[in-house]
């Protein structure tokens, strides 16, 4: 008994030791996660990477998305419940004294993952970036590139050769006009930058944060991006810039005699940057993101919870409505609360990191109107009646009931009823006698 008894615990923990080995090695997603496979070879669940002289495979399990063409190589989408089990799983020709697995994003991040006894692939946890030192978490959604190649030859941010990616820094209001296939237009104190792009089959598209232009290894000699005659070097100045991972990044960039921009080498291996057109003096040092907590305000069309894109060290003066928020009735924006400071309506606020902003909101004086409802159970010959009146003080803007009290009015039977005289005398005129009716309470009842 004492055998079957230990031999049951042991599968047990046998069991649960490989649910605790996949759940480490699950991709966690609370959103969308986009996985860009390094390879044109795949299958619905299966994507082949040449390493040397071996095919090495990764099997993906857990959604029901399948591998697909991207318009470069592949790759995987799906959107999970945070905890869904999604794997990645190498096949075992995978070594990893000479191979390793290397993800990318266009931001910058750049890391190698490894494997556990399983052959699974470890995302779990927090893990430090090998480009900035920073953590990096991959329990938030994202979009990174895949790749397995020879140890040593992981050619860093962009894992696969997938060239160089520049989000432009254009309002997303303004894409509609200012966005083409080929044309990336900026306002620049009201004048009209147009940027051109020119290289086969390169094309800007549009993405919820602006637009953006990808461009493969086998197009960078190709690759021109020419500013319209209209741009001026003594008002104006290009830049590029990362998209928030600490280390800083701007370079202001030079355009060529035939107004082509020059990309130098140090933008070129950061792999992915922000560009923009700005006044001279204006570029930024960082972008970084705002988290918006609403605060019990009322977001509207267009109010986004996380804003990407915030240069830090310029002055920002901006109204609650500039977010898509606005007051509860019988509120008013009074400010921001930001990293426990609070800043008044109007004052200037300087970013220096990513943080979260909390607009702060004064409640203002109601405008209130008097509302009477009455209900009357009529008094009968025998019993009592009441009025019933409930009063209420309502404000006409948020609805909110400012006082309310009701009263309860008696209406007394007619207990009695007497006439002043009961026999008359005919003397050729109507007589009439007077009648007086007295309620429960005693009191005489008006004719009326």
């Amino acid at each position: 008994m004492k055998k079957t008894l230990l031999a049951i615990l042991v599968i047990i923990a046998m069991i649960m030791s490989n649910c605790i080995a996949i759940f480490n090695n699950m991709v966690f997603a609370d959103g969308e996660i986009t996985i860009h496979f390094d390879t044109d070879s795949y299958t619905d669940k299966v994507a082949t990477f040449k390493v040397g002289e071996e095919n090495v495979t990764v099997t993906i399990s857990g959604t029901e998305s399948t591998i697909h063409e991207d318009g470069e190589n592949c790759e995987i989408g799906f959107i999970e419940p945070l905890g869904s089990q999604v794997t990645l799983q190498v096949s075992d020709n995978f070594n990893s004294e000479t191979m390793e697995i290397c993800v990318a994003s266009n931001d910058g991040f750049h890391h190698e993952l490894p494997v556990d006894q399983n052959r699974f692939i470890i995302f779990s946890g927090t893990e430090t970036d090998e480009m900035t030192g920073q953590p990096h978490n991959w329990g938030v959604p994202m979009d990174f590139h895949f790749g397995i190649v020879e140890r040593g030859t992981n050619p860093g941010p962009q894992p696969g050769n997938n060239g160089m990616r520049i989000q432009f820094d254009i309002n997303p209001e303004d894409i509609a006009t200012a966005i083409t296939a080929t044309n990336a237009t900026f306002y620049v104190d009201g004048v009209e930058v147009t940027a051109t792009v020119s290289g086969e089959g390169l094309a800007i598209e549009t993405n919820e944060n602006g637009a953006s232009l990808q461009i493969p290894d086998n197009l960078m000699n190709d690759f021109k991006l020419q500013v319209s005659n209209s741009y001026n070097s003594e008002t104006m100045e290009i830049y590029a810039a990362n998209g928030g991972n600490g280390d800083g990044f701007t370079e202001v960039l030079q355009i060529d005699e035939n107004r082509n921009v020059i990309f130098t080498s140090s933008v070129i291996a950061q792999g992915g940057f922000h560009f923009g057109i700005v006044p001279k003096g204006n570029s930024p040092v960082n972008m970084i993101t705002l988290n918006i907590n609403p605060n019990g305000g009322i977001p509207l069309a267009g109010f986004k919870e996380i804003i990407e894109e915030v240069p830090t060290g310029e002055e920002f003066v901006f109204e609650a409505e500039d977010f898509h928020l606005k007051a509860l009735a019988c509120h008013e924006f009074e400010g921001w609360v930001i990293g426990g400071n609070f800043y008044a309506k109007g004052k200037p606020v300087i970013f220096s990191e990513s943080t979260t902003i909390i607009p702060r909101w004064r409640e203002i004086p109601h405008k209130p109107q008097e509302i009477v409802t009455t209900k009357i159970n009529k008094a009968t010959l025998s019993k009592d009646g009441q009025i019933n009146k409930s009063i209420e003080n309502k404000c006409t803007v948020c609805g909110e009931v400012i006082s309310k009290k009701t009263e309860a009015i008696p209406i007394f039977y007619p207990k009695t009823i007497s006439l002043s005289k009961t026999a008359f005398t005919y003397n050729k005129k109507v007589q009439k006698p007077t009648i007086t009716v007295k309620g429960s309470d005693g009191k005489e009842i008006a004719a009326s």
